[in-house]
């Protein structure tokens, strides 16, 4: 399924349950079922959908290089903007609507939905790119694209992945994966010569 569509498919869920889930938990204040069901099964449901998969998609938007800043001031950010005034702006929905929280809840899962789909969209036309390590797992096998690593991420060589060398005077490339090398032929006939007749070995 790939994460980008679970994130996607949580925003849409709650962008179509936060006002109803509301209206249904102001309309019974009373009933403890009413808010049990809407509020831990339903406003939970949708934001741990959501939260299951927020910090693996949004540190594969960045490159290694730049990873730690770009999570750290993009979620910092938002978390702040969104979350840290989101308790002022239901307190103040609540004289325009009596299911304004609710409608903000609904309005910024909305908003967080269109961003992925125009995401989705660059994405597929390799205009941008949201995972910069392993596509598929994270978009599935129909929007995966391999992406072009910079030069900071480019696979260093290995002494596996070099080719071999050739020996010096033979002209030969030691055999790989035998951890031998061809013994070079001048050096092996003079190891086999016999000394001549007229030495005299003492």
């Amino acid at each position: 399924v790939g994460i980008a569509y679970v994130k996607l498919f949580g925003a849409v869920y709650a962008a179509i349950l936060g006002a109803p889930l509301f209206y249904i938990v102001s309309s019974m204040p009373q009933s403890c079922v009413a808010g049990f069901l809407c509020v831990s099964l339903g406003f939970g449901s949708a934001a741990g959908i959501q939260a299951s998969v927020v910090y693996l998609f949004t540190a594969e938007l960045f490159p290694t290089s730049q990873r730690a800043l770009g999570f750290a001031m993009s979620f910092n950010v938002a978390l702040g903007i969104f979350g840290g005034a989101g308790g002022l702006v239901a307190e103040a929905s609540l004289k325009l609507c009596r299911v304004g929280p609710g409608v903000w809840f609904s309005a910024v899962s909305l908003i967080s939905a269109a961003v992925l789909l125009v995401g989705l969209g660059q994405h597929r036309r390799g205009v941008l790119m949201l995972a910069h390590l392993r596509p598929e797992p994270y978009f599935g096998a129909a929007l995966a694209r391999r992406p072009k690593l910079g030069a900071e991420e480019q696979p260093q060589a290995t002494v596996d992945t070099l080719p071999p060398e050739p020996m010096a005077g033979t002209g030969e490339a030691p055999m790989v994966g035998t951890g031998k090398a061809p013994v070079a032929e001048a050096g092996s006939r003079a190891l086999r010569a016999e000394p001549p007749e007229d030495v005299v070995l003492v």
